[in-house]
């Protein structure tokens, strides 16, 4: 299984303990581009598609609150990125 397979599978679990850093990596390899901006609010823009997904940075602790995973799951999912 490869790292992208194993990230997505981590993914679509909707675990609790997802990281901010674990969504960064599966969006960029799924050619995801993060803005620049330095707030708290980011998005994530795929060319290709002109899929965006915006999402509020967690903070102080990088795991992240249970809507932003999902938001991350079904917009992946819409976007046929996801098979559940």
């Amino acid at each position: 299984m490869s790292q992208l397979e194993k990230a997505i599978l981590r993914l679509t679990s909707l675990p609790k303990d997802y990281r901010w850093e674990e969504a960064v990596a599966l969006l960029a390899r799924l050619g995801y581009e993060k803005d620049t901006n330095d707030g708290s609010r980011v998005k994530f823009y795929r060319e290709r598609d002109k899929a965006m997904i915006v999402l509020h940075r967690p903070h102080p602790a990088s795991i992240m609150k249970t809507y932003a995973v999902k938001i991350i799951y079904e917009k992946l999912r819409e976007g046929g990125d996801l098979n559940g």
